[in-house]
């Protein structure tokens, strides 16, 4: 069942004809389940088609069908940073103007009028009344949207021709404009005048200056004041105090212009202007606009995702030091509307932000057996069966505004929301599962933030003994018992859940929703999600390997093509790379022309294997502090080591001048160098000889020299004593050696 089960954007390959094998891509699947529309992905005339479901799963298990896991007809794996660059400026823009045309097309019910021959016929004779665009280029792109997986880069490449945009600036006629006021319609003359280039110049510059502050003037008060400010006649001194003497109103621009011509130089930009007149807190929470689109109910697996973080109410110790207590960790999940399914977990200790949002958005699509298997856990498939990307996802802003909102739009096809601050209840449902977590586990841990602690109690940080990989676990498990064992009774049945007699927990409404509700949910090859989701920094290929934040790594193709023996010889280069923040062993260097991203591995002999970068960086800012402190003790210890030398050097020297002949010459002191080596070997060994011998043998340290009455005769004296050989010298020092002496 799991190797059948088909979603939007897989690719379907028959095997009927072994000289031309069709693939086709999966477009849509009905809510009932029963039809999908697919399209040839390799006709340049082909167009959706429908069929049923199970005749597609039939020819799957019959082997006539298979299906691809590799989408070579996925657009190139470029994001919004790439296509920054001036190489591929006509590109993003032929996209972009390409997608204004068809977006209509796939918006709302017209994405599934559009699979229908009839009604799409219809809509692009609109489309291209309304663009004065042909059909059959209208034709094209619509095709290519479907072929290429319908993300906005499946229109890339092309180079379209951009036309020149009306200024939509008006010229004032002397005549005057408008409808005729009151006084104009009773003394049948003109009041007022027309706004030109110099009235609209005094409109926006005083509107600018006394309507966009905190004072909050009203707008009649605003032309008050700009009229005073800008247009008066002179002044007038009444009781010693100076007044603007005002024009008549029918002489200046009215309060209706005043109005219109500043509004309509806001909308060109109307968040400065917001943000000066209430400020930024009042501005985000009332004025600021929403991303994308968001719906108030999902109807079925995928169909939306609410993703949200977290600091975690407990205390942590390092992996590397477990005596040292390193903070709280920030939880980030992503949970599926619909069904209360827990898609996505991340656990990081660094702030909130985007690294930590993005891990656990590509989690939602990771093989969660595989995942759970890294922290020692085992779990089947039907345990944690989400494994895809949303259709829809509503989030914090922030980590999902500007390039990384538009990375997951453009290149993965997810609709993208932002709630404004202070709202939390706008997504309340993951706001809820971090309520539960805290109830279920998190306040019964050791280390666990005690927010009624009265003076005197503990420091509960003191009891912290969790590591962040213990902690991973532990949330893992939290989140199977919530999607295998979490009732909700509360949870509100429609008639077909209640015919099903489905239970109430979040596996049992997410398998149903895949039967009964599918089409939303979004699959991506794990190549793809990494370059649109993973960090970037730059790496330096070195002689010693690739070097990425003061570590090595190496690949195959580095190897091959002699990269280190070229940066060693020609120079150090630098290439972009992509990393994962939960582990050292891996990055990805990004090519940037489009091609799959090359993977790396850490040198076997580097001790930061099956770390993360926040303890690699802590590792490092450790040994940078242990440098720093150990400055003082290198520089006593140099200094006590010169003084023992020059101390050594001036005795010597005072020796030396001592025994030196005065009025000796250079020349004669030169003289015999080698005879007076040979004589100072001489004296070293005899020196040896007697230490060796008096270690050999302790009491002739102490002996009296011997008389010649002991000796028994005067000729003792005379004996011959042979002078000590190095041979004998190395015997006794053997000797000595094997007894442990010195």
């Amino acid at each position: 069942m799991t190797n059948t089960r088909l979603v939007v954007n897989k690719l379907i390959q028959w095997l009927a004809d072994p000289e031309r094998p069709v693939v086709e891509r999966v477009l849509y699947l009905a809510q009932s389940g029963a039809d999908i529309a697919t399209i040839d992905v390799e006709s340049r005339t082909a167009a959706p088609v429908w069929r049923k479901h199970s005749d597609l799963i039939s020819a799957i298990e019959a082997n006539e069908a298979v299906i691809l896991e590799v989408d070579h007809c996925a657009p190139p794996p470029l994001n919004e940073s790439d296509l920054s660059n001036r190489q591929y400026e006509k590109r993003k823009a032929g996209r972009d103007k390409a997608w204004e045309i068809i977006a209509p097309l796939f918006s709302g019910e017209n994405a599934m009028r559009m699979l229908s021959p009839q009604t799409r016929a219809t809509l692009i004779a609109e489309r291209a009344l309304v663009t004065g665009v042909t059909r059959q280029t209208i034709y094209c792109y619509v095709r290519r949207w479907w072929q290429g997986g319908q993300t906005k880069n499946a229109l890339l490449p092309h180079y379209g021709n951009c036309g020149s945009a009306r200024d939509g600036s008006c010229c004032a006629s002397y005549r005057k404009l408008g409808h005729p006021s009151r006084i104009s319609k009773h003394e049948t003359r003109p009041t007022g005048v027309n706004v030109d280039e110099k009235w609209r110049k005094i409109i926006i510059t005083g509107a600018k200056m006394f309507y966009e502050n905190r004072e909050g003037q009203s707008f009649s008060e605003a032309y008050r004041m700009t009229l005073a400010h800008f247009c008066k006649k002179g002044f007038k001194v009444e009781d010693g105090v100076k007044k603007p003497i005002l024009p008549d109103v029918n002489e200046v621009f009215s309060l209706r212009q005043f109005k219109y011509h500043y509004l309509s130089h806001r909308a060109q930009d109307s968040r400065p202007a917001l943000i000066k007149r209430f400020g930024e807190r009042r501005f985000n929470l009332r004025h600021r606009e929403l991303i994308g689109s968001s719906t108030s109910q999902a109807s079925g697996p995928g169909a939306l995702y609410q993703v949200d973080a977290t600091l975690a109410d407990v205390y942590l110790v390092s992996r590397q030091d477990r005596s040292r207590i390193i903070g709280r960790p920030v939880i980030y999940a992503v949970i599926d509307v619909f069904s209360r399914m827990i898609a996505g977990l991340c656990v990081r200790l660094e702030g909130e932000g985007y690294f930590g949002l993005m891990l656990a958005l590509e989690n939602t699509a990771a093989d969660k057996a595989a995942f759970c298997a890294q922290y020692g856990i085992t779990i089947t498939e039907e345990m944690w069966p989400c494994r895809h990307l949303p259709e829809e996802l509503t989030g914090d802003r922030g980590p999902l505004e500007g390039r990384n909102a538009d990375n997951l739009a453009n290149g993965l096809n997810i609709h993208v929301s932002n709630t404004p601050p202070y709202r939390a209840d706008w997504k309340g449902i993951i706001e809820q599962l971090f309520r539960l977590f805290n109830i279920r586990v998190i306040h019964s841990l050791p280390g666990a933030v005690d927010r009624d602690r009265e003076r005197g109690d503990a420091d509960y940080r003191l009891a912290a003994v969790l590591d962040i990989h213990e902690f991973t676990a532990i949330m893992i498990n939290a989140a199977l018992y919530h999607n295998n064992e979490h009732r909700m009774d509360w949870y509100e049945m429609d008639r077909e859940m209640m015919a099903d007699q489905v239970e109430p927990y979040p596996v049992d409404l997410y398998f149903w929703g895949i039967a009964n509700r599918s089409g939303h949910l979004r699959e991506r090859d794990a190549e793809t999600i990494r370059v649109q989701l993973l960090p970037e920094g730059d790496a330096t290929v070195t002689e010693r390997g690739i070097r990425f934040r003061r570590l090595y790594y190496t690949c195959e193709a580095a190897e091959k093509e002699g990269w280190f023996l070229k940066a060693r010889n020609e120079g150090r280069w630098k290439i972009r790379a992509a990393f994962d923040p939960r582990s050292t062993d891996t990055i990805y260097l990004r090519s940037g022309d489009g091609r799959p991203s090359t993977a790396c591995h850490l040198k076997l002999d580097s001790a930061f294997k099956g770390c993360d970068w926040s303890e690699t960086a802590d590792y490092f800012e450790q040994s940078k502090l242990a440098n720093a402190r150990a400055v003082t003790r290198g520089l006593q210890a140099k200094s006590d080591f010169n003084a023992k030398v020059n101390e050594i050097v001036t005795a010597a020297t005072g020796r030396t001048e001592q025994d030196r002949q005065p009025r000796e010459s250079k020349r004669s002191r030169l003289r015999g160098i080698r005879a007076n080596r040979q004589a100072e070997i001489a004296l070293q060994y005899e020196a040896e000889r007697e230490r060796l011998m008096i270690n050999e043998d302790p009491d002739l340290s102490r002996r009296e020299p011997l008389s010649i009455e002991e000796t028994g005769s005067e000729e003792a004296d005379e004996e011959y004593v042979p002078f000590p050989q190095p041979a004998n010298i190395r015997d006794l020092r053997e000797k000595m050696m094997r007894h442990g002496k010195r």
